[in-house]
């Protein structure tokens, strides 16, 4: 490849890289997301979904992690997600 070539080349590879960089903004100079999760508390006022409402349901029982993975079939990681994304518990919604 020439000089020219790749010097066009690495300007066109900056161009897209800038514009790909705005796309995902505000994210740290390593490319990962930044942008704040939902805090507890904070969570906009919604209905759970049913897996998230079975979560909610066994954890006001006093069940833990482990143990609703086990019931539900689910990894414990998969549990600790829904129990973050949702704030969960959450007490009964009537």
């Amino acid at each position: 490849m020439s000089s020219q070539y790749e010097e066009t080349y690495a300007r066109m590879w900056q161009a897209l890289r800038k514009l790909e960089q705005d796309k995902t903004s505000p994210s740290d100079p390593n490319g990962r997301n930044t942008r704040p999760l939902v805090a507890k508390g904070h969570l906009p006022q919604g209905r759970l979904s049913e897996h998230a409402a079975l979560v909610n349901r066994m954890m006001l029982k006093g069940m833990t992690q482990v143990d609703i993975a086990q019931v539900t079939g689910k990894s414990q990681q998969s549990i600790s997600q829904t129990q973050q994304r949702y704030g969960l518990p959450r007490t009964e919604e009537k």
